[in-house]
């Protein structure tokens, strides 16, 4: 799930100082991405821009397929990150286009 993504990228730094690059240049690479719960890590600017914005922007330019689950829509998304921010906007635009949207209804059975 991406906040436990999230929380190891930030535990690397005190641990390796390359993890940080080969994990981001893995995610960019990869031919299939999922990206799991997507909103539901602790949102920073550092989180939305130095590492998710910094992986679909490659994903999205290079064509390669990506999956989201998240609990947003992306309007949810896009207050979640920052509203009519600029680089909100780019990020949820990156999300758009790599995406077709699928609502999935009924009882949601994730426990928090």
């Amino acid at each position: 799930d991406f906040r436990k993504y999230i929380e190891t990228l930030k535990a690397s730094f005190e641990l390796e100082k390359g993890f940080f690059d080969n994990s981001i240049k893995r995610m960019q690479e990869v031919d299939i991405l999922v990206i799991d719960d997507l909103g539901n890590e602790k949102v920073s600017d550092w989180t939305t821009n130095s590492v998710l914005y910094e992986i679909l922007q490659e994903r999205l330019r290079n064509k390669r397929i990506t999956i989201f689950t998240s609990l947003y829509s992306p309007d949810g998304l896009r207050r979640l990150y920052g509203g009519n921010d600029p680089k909100c906007d780019r990020l949820i635009n990156i999300i758009k286009n790599l995406t077709n949207e699928l609502p999935i209804t009924g009882v949601n059975y994730n426990v928090y």
